[in-house]
């Protein structure tokens, strides 16, 4: 899942005060994953909007000039507080937009195709609450680089076709991220083609920014997550529907990997092995939706 290293910005005033333009190529390549990287969650600190010569940071724009306390160490300790800050808030809803889509079709589809379970435990709802698991999100807070919801309980009992019908139920979770990326990117493309002819004010500029840097996370987030699902590893997505497709013999084979599978995903990201399965289709579909750098 998306994160990023957090610096200090330089701290520039826009030359000629009091109005800036938003950039095309700033802004989709601060939302561009790095080749260079040696983790696929790590993004440098990129400059989204220029006006003239000068180029400031996303946070930057954002926060405006920081005040002077006298202390250069304070100044810096509260600057590293307040990008942090915004670095949530700009991630956080994408975050949540993609575990509660993603959490929600699964038990729709379970329903859909037999299964009251899901929607007899409350999770056919829209409330991230009800999906969040406290120790995936400690644990996404602490690495950043790995974080889980709450499984949806599925009961194959119900299930008409119970091999085919989990095929189904687990693909349900990464299409809808793929489709919430989707709108999400024409969201990102209206708001772009609708500012990117104005010259904004400082004021404007604060609000319009983060907006559409927030819109653009988003869709890094649910593709990430969709592809991310697909992978063939338990107890992610990909496993259940490999093991639907499999003939029965492997297919009961498969299931003893299915302890170890954690811990095998665990060695993939550490590693830094899986970005080399997902960063393919990463960069193929952000590049699809968001648009790549002009020029």
């Amino acid at each position: 899942m998306p994160g990023a290293t957090i610096s200090h910005p330089e701290r520039a005033a826009p030359s000629g005060g009091s109005r800036t333009s938003l950039d095309r190529r700033a802004m989709t390549d601060s939302l561009e994953p790095r080749h260079n990287r040696s983790r696929i969650q790590d993004h440098e600190p990129v400059n989204l909007f220029t006006n003239g010569h000068i180029t400031r940071s996303p946070q930057a724009l954002a926060e405006g000039p920081l005040p002077a306390s006298g202390n250069p160490d304070n100044d810096m300790f509260d600057a590293d507080i307040a990008k942090i800050l915004q670095q949530l808030v700009i991630t956080v809803p994408g975050l949540l937009l993609g575990l509660t889509v993603h959490e929600f079709m699964h038990g729709y589809a379970a329903l859909k195709l037999g299964d009251p379970t899901a929607q007899r435990a409350g999770r056919l709802t829209f409330n991230p609450i009800s999906h969040i698991d406290p120790v995936g999100a400690l644990v996404l807070i602490l690495t950043q680089r790995i974080g889980w919801a709450k499984p949806v309980p599925v009961n194959p009992q119900y299930l008409n076709d119970p091999r085919r019908d989990m095929i189904w139920i687990a693909l349900a979770g990464p299409a809808a991220n793929l489709m919430t990326a989707v709108i999400v990117a024409i969201l990102f493309r209206l708001a772009y083609g609708i500012f990117s002819g104005m010259t904004l004010t400082p004021a404007s500029l604060a609000v319009v920014k983060p907006l559409i840097h927030m819109l653009g996370i988003a869709v890094m987030i649910n593709v990430g997550l969709a592809v991310f699902n697909l992978i063939p590893v338990p107890p992610l997505d990909g496993s259940k529907i490999l093991k639907g497709f499999l003939p029965i013999k492997l297919a009961y084979q498969f299931e003893k990997v299915e302890p170890y599978g954690f811990l095998i995903l665990l060695l993939l990201i550490f590693t830094d092995s899986a970005r080399y399965i997902i960063y393919p289709p990463i960069l193929f579909l952000q590049g699809l939706l968001l648009g790549s750098p002009a020029g």
